[in-house]
């Protein structure tokens, strides 16, 4: 066990070095190749902060080859974001003579669509249920047999699905006689199973018009290129975004089960790339604004909860710089949020709540100093507040509630009234201490109409869940943005306010016995 674990240290050092050692990754076996190439790309992302120019310049011609290699090698999530993250590294360092290059690689691979056997691997494969494929009956009638580990040849490692790691493999008792069958193993932690499978119902089942695993790396890339790099990249934006544009259209929820995965997979991966992107570019990006926000409204009402955070994350970076969002689409926008918050995560939650918050926030008071020269209607506090009064007390559908269910006094779900809660406290963040002491009456009445609303206390269950909502926002606002001063004189507001409901119900505290 020692023994072993000096091994295993002596191969990590080995990886600390600014090129990656091919020599030592040769010899080491194909289970710990992955380890190793994690553990070299966090030893490069250390060492390129500090390490000399010239160095850097030096190599990087090979650097960048050895990097771009590891794209088409398909890695997982934590080994592509440190990829991505010291490929952009490199050039900001370095010569930038062939980031264009570069990137044009990456969008290629972005757009590549094919789908033959040898692209397999990159794509995204998942399984249904604990069976491989449920067109195996139509393959072969035999039954499933167990192997040792050590009775195949591997031929390809595809991606990870929930039920395990899915290999294709070439069975130890296919001889030259035997039909030309590769075999699908599904790797549990109790058992190997194998069934046999034609490589036709293989590519009948792979994901098709979607980017794999290696088109997720090349995704990853670009974002973070953009993000670190900027407007240095700015004349290949427009071709970037359509390239990641038409990506997610194909990457469209399949009727197929086992689709669904990888295609949120590729969703979430392409937002998160076009949010750094825009952080990238700013307003230079504008021509492409309106683009990228058609083709990602929708999506806030995905089913994958990761695809609705992505896109909450892409729209937050959008509306720093598009106008029309808190203007002309600041009411369809609010809607798509309180579509989204019903039956959402607390992480969907967090995200959706900050940008509704946000929008609102800059629909009253916006930062862009070019807007105060345009001739655009900016919204009323008193619009605002009704509109995020409308999610609070109907919920998503808002006014288009039909008659029957408005008199039947349905109910809003309690993940859409914390999220328009947690929307309110960020509404008020954003605009700062001063403006709540400034409309601070108008915030409170607001927020008592919305707990004394029938909608809101139509049963004892929601009444006291409303009033919780209410206590949080008032809590979190009055006690982190107001100094002492301004707290005093907020109670006082509050005491004031209590007394007018007292006095409205016709009896005091003290009223009615001795």
């Amino acid at each position: 066990m020692c023994g072993s674990f000096l091994d295993n240290r002596k191969g990590m050092e080995l990886a600390h070095s600014l090129l990656l050692n091919e020599e030592a990754l040769s010899h080491i076996t194909e289970a710990k190749r992955a380890v190793f190439i994690f553990e070299w790309l966090r030893f490069l992302d250390k060492v390129l902060i500090t390490a000399n120019k010239a160095d850097v310049k030096e190599k990087q011609k090979l650097l960048v080859e050895q990097l771009m290699a590891l794209i088409s090698s398909s890695p997982g999530p934590p080994t592509r974001k440190l990829l991505a993250k010291n490929l952009a590294l490199i050039y900001s360092i370095g010569d930038t003579f062939t980031v264009f290059q570069t990137l044009d690689k990456c969008n290629e691979i972005i757009r590549s669509k094919d789908d033959s056997a040898a692209y397999l691997p990159t794509k995204l494969f998942t399984v249904q249920g604990s069976v491989p494929c449920r067109r195996a009956e139509r393959v072969s009638e035999t039954p499933v047999h167990q192997h040792n580990q050590d009775t195949f040849w591997l031929h390809s490692v595809l991606p990870i699905s929930r039920q395990g790691m899915i290999r294709v493999a070439e069975h130890p008792q296919a001889g030259s006689d035997a039909p030309p069958h590769s075999f699908l193993s599904v790797i549990t932690t109790q058992t190997r199973l194998w069934i046999p499978f034609k490589s036709t119902i293989i590519e009948e089942e792979a994901v098709k018009g979607t980017a794999g695993l290696k088109g997720t790396a090349a995704v990853e890339c670009v974002g973070t290129f953009y993000e670190r790099m900027g407007r240095m990249l700015g004349s290949s934006f427009p071709e970037t975004i359509n390239n990641l544009l038409r990506a997610l259209k194909s990457a469209e929820v399949a009727p197929s089960i086992s689709r669904k995965y990888s295609c949120a997979q590729a969703r979430a991966e392409i937002l998160l790339s076009l949010q750094k992107v825009l952080s990238g570019l700013g307003g230079a990006a504008a021509s492409s604004h309106r683009d990228i926000y058609k083709n990602t409204r929708s999506l806030l009402t995905d089913r994958s909860m990761a695809v609705r955070c992505a896109v909450a994350k892409c729209l937050l970076e959008l509306q720093k710089e598009a106008v029309f969002i808190w203007t002309t689409e600041l009411e369809s926008l609010a809607t798509l949020c309180f579509k989204a918050l019903e039956g959402s995560t607390y992480d969907v939650r967090v995200a959706v709540s900050t940008l509704l918050g946000t929008v609102m926030a800059t629909a009253i008071m916006p930062k862009q100093a070019a807007v105060m020269r345009q001739n655009v209607r900016r919204a009323t506090l008193e619009e605002v507040l009704e509109l995020m009064a409308t999610g609070f007390l109907r919920g998503g559908s808002g006014f288009l509630k039909s008659g029957g269910e408005m008199l039947k006094g349905a109910s809003v779900s309690r993940e859409v009234r914390v999220g328009v809660t947690q929307a309110y406290v960020v509404f008020v963040k954003a605009l700062g201490g001063q403006w709540l002491e400034r409309n601070f009456g108008v915030f409170l009445s607001h927020l008592l109409e919305l707990v004394a609303h029938p909608r809101a206390i139509h049963t004892h269950v929601e009444a006291v869940y409303s009033r919780r909502c209410v206590s949080f926002a008032l809590r979190a606002t009055l006690g982190g943005l107001l100094g002492e001063k301004a707290q005093i004189a907020a109670a006082k507001e509050i005491c004031l306010a209590v007394s007018k409901q007292m006095k409205a119900l016709g009896e005091g505290w003290g009223g009615g016995g001795g």
